[in-house]
């Protein structure tokens, strides 16, 4: 009878050290479990993913090799797979799913004047731009000593939509020029007008015809017209009621058209001498064209209002 209670308390002994040497094999495991939410982008170097890129404290453990770009777009559920392998669990918190890993996000040293090419050009462009906001991206991965490049030139071409492409030369250590290209996004408000109501081709445009308006920059056919005086410009095509108007929409009404007759004032001393004329160019007030009078001498003048003009030389 004791033989046997020794026998189970034998028996109970060795559970328990089982159940003990289970316990401090995987309470570790355990304790070391942790919980990450995955952001929409992250910055990364090199040409791997390190588990610190993820999570800042943990090791510098390799995930994945990384492609040679600037950014990278990679699934949420592969970066959870890869995470649950270092005993991590993984929540989406981006947008369809879809992480972003971007590099050269700490190189900023030439970027802000990138930045502020990309800005004047917009504002050159189109009057009273309201920028929020500019991002850049390299299209390449930029060389490792890129922080020692000085810049030379930005050559930004289209400007007609938010979202695109220009070169940059840059100057490296050795005085060689290195060209790169970038990619730009830019959130943008413009001002401008649209059609209150159906404009038929050949109509003259009145402040009548026009209603102010705000909109967001997005990608546009041609500049939108942002100034106008009433009765100088004329339709070229059917406009609809609400349709931004564009520059490419109009044509100018000319205050002096090319062949027209015109009264040339011309100044003599004390005097000025009204002679007729024929405009040989067209214009609007301001313009300086040349004109043909009746006797056949020919003059340069400055358009002063409708088919009048002042002969300078």
């Amino acid at each position: 009878m004791v033989e046997h209670n020794l026998a189970k308390v034998g028996v109970a002994s060795s559970n328990l050290v089982s159940r003990s040497i289970f316990f401090l094999f995987f309470l570790p495991l355990f304790l070391h479990a942790k919980t990450v939410q995955l952001q929409p982008e992250y910055c990364v170097d090199g040409e791997q993913l390190l588990l610190s890129h993820i999570v800042s404290e943990m090791p510098k453990t390799p995930l994945m090799r990384l492609p040679n770009t600037s950014s990278f777009q990679v699934p949420f559920l592969r970066l959870e797979a890869l995470l649950k392998e270092h005993n991590i669990t993984s929540e989406d918190t981006s947008s369809g799913g879809i992480i972003t890993l971007r590099r050269h996000c700490g190189v900023s040293h030439e970027f802000g004047a990138l930045e502020q090419a990309v800005r004047e050009a917009f504002e050159e462009m189109y009057a009273g731009i309201a920028i929020e906001q500019i991002v850049l991206a390299p299209q390449s991965v930029l060389p490792a000593d890129f922080k020692d490049y000085s810049l030379m030139s930005v050559r930004l071409g289209n400007v007609r939509s938010a979202s695109g492409t220009f070169s940059v030369v840059f100057s490296d250590a050795r005085g060689l020029r290195r060209n790169f290209y970038f990619r730009f996004h830019i959130t943008a408000t413009l001002s401008g007008f649209k059609a209150k109501h159906n404009l038929p081709n050949g109509k003259i445009l009145t402040l009548g015809d026009i209603e102010p308006v705000q909109f967001v920059l997005e990608t546009l056919p041609s500049p939108p017209l942002q100034e106008m005086k009433p009765d100088t410009l004329v339709a070229r095509q059917h406009i609809r009621e609400g349709t931004l108007l564009l520059e490419r929409q109009f044509d100018q009404r000319l205050l002096v058209t090319r062949r027209s007759a015109v009264e040339a004032l011309m100044e003599d001393g004390g005097l000025v001498v009204s002679v007729r004329a024929q405009a040989l160019e067209g214009g609007n007030e301001g313009d300086m064209i040349r004109i043909r009078t009746n006797e056949g001498r020919l003059f340069k003048a400055k358009i002063l209002s409708k088919n009048r003009v002042i002969i300078k030389e």
